[in-house]
């Protein structure tokens, strides 16, 4: 069954910025404390999940 043109998902690239809200695999991460602030380093293959602000699709 094929979905009309309104039903289907549009692919978003997965760019993370600051404020997003990511789930990732830790064992593909680094921790690096940098300026006093806590960061971790993720590769892309690491990202399971990337929540954006709603009004980015607006």
């Amino acid at each position: 069954m094929r979905k009309g043109k309104e039903e289907q998902i549009k692919n978003i690239p997965l760019l993370a910025k600051a404020g997003h809200t990511a789930i990732f695999l830790q064992k593909g991460a680094i921790g690096i404390i940098f300026n006093e602030e806590r960061y971790c380093i993720v590769p892309q293959n690491s990202i399971l999940l990337l929540e954006r602000d709603e009004a980015l699709f607006d």
